[in-house]
């Protein structure tokens, strides 16, 4: 890395040097790298301070592990892969990650590198597989850092990433498979950004092939894909994504009448299970709904009726200015008129291919039928980008994000946080409509910047 750049002075300041120096590091784009190294480094420490002072708990791990045993010892009726927890219901690729980490020894190892590293005569179990998520989260800080310059976001908005006891007890310590399938979509954000489309559509279904959640992509993926390739080349890296999901599962293949390979129905209804009941004593954002309410089949058709209703109306806002202003309809014409060649005749901006992704995201999470500590991974590095879309000034944004983090951290969650999570999620996505939803409003640094899209 090059020296750290002396601070500019190019506007007349009364700030004594020493603050002018911080001023610099937290918003001159100049500064955004040396900044985020210095993040990284505090993770890096704390990471491992965290596994070597905060015990293990067990949560899901055993229950993976068991799944795999299964799986390894020939089993392939998917609904017959069970753990303590209960039977598999997580996509193929899940299934195969944990396969890998199963090789991993969670005893205390003995090697003297490990022993100095975490000095201790009682090395932490399942040490080998926390240093694997620790390497994982510190991974997906750096993907986050990378998309928020591209994006022209600044340094400072990586401060919160810092801060949550939730987010490094997820990402850290109870080894969830969540962080596998964030990773991969973040990877994919970060290549259609760079008009890598066929790569990110790739990365995309293995994302989803680790978690279902990654659907809650889709609606934003849809109209990203019709803005910059057009309906055919829409439906080809549709049936990309499927064709992934289909030969994901190989080893769960069955012989059909026809001779066709296809994924067992117990797969499909295993690792695609969109029935799923949740118990209210588990749930993070619903807590303040009366239990008879929660486990109504009619609140969960209500809920997912609202999703499709405000999915639909920020399809709406998300082409406000697209084709001279027509909007939606303007470019519905000219995705017909033009199929092949690309729905609005222009590149997306590098904000606002994650800008419509990450509030598609939202939406979902929003009106999810319930959400488990784990899920905070979902949207958790999307957080501070959501709020710089926002008009909030910087106080009221430190607020929202202040409750959001009070309601994932509530354990076990009560009326208050939940409530308080419902309606400070809700203030971000009403916060979003009304300020630069489309990520279309990009600062002077990218303005300069211009690139030709690559298209696969």
């Amino acid at each position: 890395m090059a020296p750290l750049p002396p601070p500019s002075r190019n506007a007349p300041s009364s700030l004594p040097l020493p603050l002018l120096w911080i001023k610099n590091l937290l918003v001159e784009r100049r500064f955004f790298w040396y900044f985020a190294s210095l993040v990284f480094l505090g993770e890096l420490v704390l990471g491992l301070l965290i596994l070597r002072f905060v015990p293990y708990t067990e949560i899901d791990y055993a229950a993976y592990m068991e799944q795999v045993a299964g799986f390894l010892g020939g089993e392939r009726d998917y609904s017959q892969l069970k753990g303590g927890t209960g039977p598999l219901v997580y996509p193929a690729l899940h299934l195969y990650l944990y396969t890998l980490l199963s090789y991993l020894p969670t005893a205390p190892p003995t090697a003297s590198s490990l022993h100095l590293l975490l000095p201790s005569d009682n090395l932490p179990t399942h040490l080998l597989p926390q240093l694997v998520f620790l390497a994982l989260y510190l991974a997906q800080f750096l993907l986050t850092a990378w998309v928020y310059y591209q994006a022209d976001i600044p340094q400072y908005a990586l401060i919160p990433l810092a801060l949550s006891k939730r987010a490094h007890s997820v990402w850290i310590l109870r080894l969830f498979g969540d962080g596998w399938a964030v990773w991969a979509v973040w990877m994919a954000v970060g290549c259609w950004i760079k008009g890598w489309w066929i790569s990110g559509s790739v990365l995309y279904s293995l994302a989803l092939g680790v978690k279902m959640n990654i659907l809650l992509y889709l609606p934003g993926l849809l109209l990203i894909y019709w803005k910059a390739l057009g309906p055919i080349r829409l439906v080809l890296h549709l049936l990309l994504i499927v064709f992934i999901q289909l030969i994901l599962p190989y080893p769960f293949f069955t012989t059909t009448t026809t001779s066709i390979p296809l994924p067992t129905y117990s797969y499909l209804t295993s690792a695609f299970d969109l029935s799923r009941s949740f118990l209210h004593v588990w749930t993070v954002n619903w807590r303040f709904v009366p239990e008879q309410i929660f486990l109504d089949q009619r609140f969960h058709l209500a809920l997912l009726a609202a999703q499709g209703s405000v999915l639909a109306l920020f399809g709406w806002r998300w082409c406000w200015s697209e084709d001279g202003g027509e909007g939606a309809w303007g470019l519905v014409k000219t995705g017909v008129r033009s199929p092949w060649t690309g729905g609005v005749g222009r590149r997306l901006g590098k904000r606002e291919i994650p800008a419509i992704l990450f509030t598609s995201n939202l939406v979902g999470i929003l009106f999810a039928r319930s959400l488990h500590y784990q899920f905070q991974s979902w949207y958790f590095h999307q957080l501070p980008f959501l709020l710089f879309l926002t008009p909030f000034p910087l106080p009221v944004s430190a607020l929202l994000w202040a409750f959001i983090e009070f309601g994932w951290s509530t354990y076990p969650s009560t009326n208050l946080s939940s409530g308080l999570l419902f309606g400070a999620n809700a203030l971000l996505l009403v916060g979003v409509w009304f300020g630069d939803a489309e990520g279309r409003e990009r600062g002077a640094a990218q303005e300069k910047e211009v690139e030709k899209t690559k298209v696969d």
